[in-house]
């Protein structure tokens, strides 16, 4: 598959960013790369679209202590309406650092699809392989299913989110959602997932060196993740492409980016669903890269795809509601402090 030229403003980020040398992996390299291209954003990206009403910092009780969260409340509707629920699991490779890295994106969520956010990190590597950040991940979104009234939102509407490895971790909870019939999800949305461990689709040879995510920065990744040889589990949580069985799982909204060696895997997942009877809406981006959504300020690109996905967000959250809370066996209060 020959692929769209890369977007100009992206090109030329890229570029300015990658003067180092591109090839570099290891958490160091990534994440100097990253601070030069997905840095706060500049004054002029938090306009009228990013204001929330109130954010708060919170933490959940994990399987291994407290799990940082940050919680985004939209500005009122004007009407005695809840707002939908939902649970984002930030970008970084399963590496630490992703809830301040996403916190443009989930203002963005939050003020523009009128959404509670739910910003979850995760026990990051390489201290902490799977399943830790799966079990935090899942935590996450259950304690949102069971306590999104005491947010103010409405639990019926919850939809899981992630980007990049935060994709793999929400294809991941919407699979065990499926499997433990709890919770239940209103749509799972997946931006430019990772969902197989093989590394072994066509993209992965034509984008093996693609700005922001090479073929040689994620075989980095997943030999941190999962024990040596080994590319997934039976249930396929930590490879979610390689699951045994994808029906009955929560729709879908998937974002796949030409340049991307991730690319045929997120759109062989939402053909793998779409042939198990499962809703899906695919979002297919010519020109873009892996990582375009956190560039939010810096491309216009990043801007239209937020666009696209506030929009899809909305249809789903005004729907009628799919279910809601019940009662947990170990009801936590998180504990709640108003962020700057």
């Amino acid at each position: 598959m020959t692929s769209s030229p890369l977007d100009r403003e992206l090109a030329d980020l890229w570029h300015q960013a990658a003067s180092d040398g591109r090839a570099a992996i290891g958490l160091a390299a990534m994440r100097r790369l990253q601070d030069r291209l997905t840095g706060p954003a500049p004054a002029l990206a938090m306009g009228p679209g990013f204001v929330v009403h109130r954010v708060a910092e919170a933490q959940l009780r994990g399987v291994a202590g407290s799990v940082r969260a940050r919680i985004y409340w939209p500005m009122p509707a004007g009407d005695s309406s809840r707002p939908g629920l939902l649970v984002f699991l930030p970008a970084g490779g399963f590496f630490p650092g992703g809830i301040d890295r996403a916190d443009t994106v989930c203002r963005a969520l939050c003020g523009r699809a009128g959404v509670v956010v739910l910003s979850v990190s995760y026990r990051p590597l390489p201290a902490n392989p799977y399943p830790a950040a799966f079990q935090d991940a899942t935590m996450a979104t259950e304690w949102a299913a069971d306590h999104g009234g005491e947010l103010g939102a409405d639990a019926g509407r919850l939809v899981v989110a992630g980007e990049s490895a935060g994709g793999s971790l929400a294809a991941a909870v919407a699979l065990h959602a499926r499997d433990h019939q709890w919770p239940l999800l209103a749509r799972q949305l997946l931006i430019y997932p990772s969902l197989d461990a093989r590394l072994e689709s066509p993209s992965c040879t034509e984008h093996a060196n693609a700005p922001l995510n090479s073929v040689a920065m994620m075989r980095w990744f997943y030999q941190n993740y999962l024990p040596a040889g080994q590319t997934g589990t039976d249930d396929g949580y930590p490879s979610p492409l390689t699951a045994p069985s994808v029906t009955g799982l929560a729709p879908a909204t998937i974002v796949t980016v030409d340049h991307d060696p991730l690319r045929d895997d997120g759109r062989r997942y939402a053909a793998r669903l779409r042939r198990a009877g499962v809703e899906v809406e695919e979002w297919r981006y010519p020109g873009l890269a892996h990582g375009t959504l956190s560039l939010l300020g810096r491309i216009g690109a990043a801007e239209r795809m937020l666009t696209d996905l506030t929009h899809s967000l909305w249809r789903v959250l005004q729907g009628p509601a799919i279910g809601g809370s019940t009662p947990a066996n170990d009801r936590q209060q998180p504990a709640l402090e108003d962020a700057p």
